[in-house]
């Protein structure tokens, strides 16, 4: 079951897609920029999560991340229908003039402070944790204390607030010491804050009162 849920929730396949569908999506959105309500440098920066297909149907169904200089927003899917070659539609769910609404590209606090802090709020057990891969500039695989199958993931994304700031933040993916948490959380990059957590095994919950240095 452990192991189950980490899968399900924490490892992303990393795909290879060829150069012909990304051209045509970038030709969509730069088309209809204006009906979607995106400014160039909206449409300039994204990237391909994942790729499905309907045999019945024959559409390719791509599934799209914004980002602002090479950082994910949290969470902002967009689906593109591709059939025969040429966008057919798109559940668009970028953030419009992006560049103007995050507050920093660099962070203040480091993974491991912020790691450290999430534990302290989630009232888990300390552990020294240590970055034991480095996957890109953004994301990281650390160490779990007793949790040696299941390291904490991390990654440098934005987080889009429910007053609709949007904050760099550390996302932080990690089993509790105990086992019974699978903890999904944004911490701010800047002010060490909790923005949001989900326990992936009970629910999901903003964080208010726990918005406490």
């Amino acid at each position: 079951m452990k192991k189950s849920l980490l899968l399900l929730f924490l490892f992303t396949i990393s795909m290879g897609f060829s150069q012909e569908p990304i051209a045509k999506i970038q030709e969509y959105l730069t088309k209809n920029k204006t009906k979607l309500e995106l400014t160039n440098q909206d449409i300039s920066d994204w990237t391909i999560e994942s790729k499905t297909n309907s045999e019945a149907t024959k559409i390719d169904n791509y599934f799209l991340k914004q980002r602002h200089q090479g950082i994910e927003v949290f969470q902002s899917n967009s689906n593109v229908w591709v059939k025969n070659g040429e966008v057919i539609n798109m559940h668009n769910a970028f953030v419009p003039n992006l560049a103007h609404k995050v507050n920093t590209s660099t962070p203040s606090i480091s993974l491991l402070d912020a790691l450290s802090k999430a534990r302290q709020l989630l009232k888990d057990n300390a552990v020294n944790s240590q970055i034991i891969e480095t996957i890109s500039s953004k994301e990281f695989k650390l160490s779990n204390g007793n949790q040696t199958d299941s390291p904490v993931l991390a990654e440098l994304v934005y987080q889009v607030n429910e007053d609709n700031t949007i904050r760099l933040a550390w996302d932080l993916n990690f089993y509790s010491q105990d086992t019974k948490h699978l903890w999904s959380v944004r911490m701010d990059a800047v002010t060490n804050q909790l923005l949001e957590k989900n326990d992936m095994v009970i629910s999901c919950s903003f964080g208010n009162n726990d918005h406490k240095n």
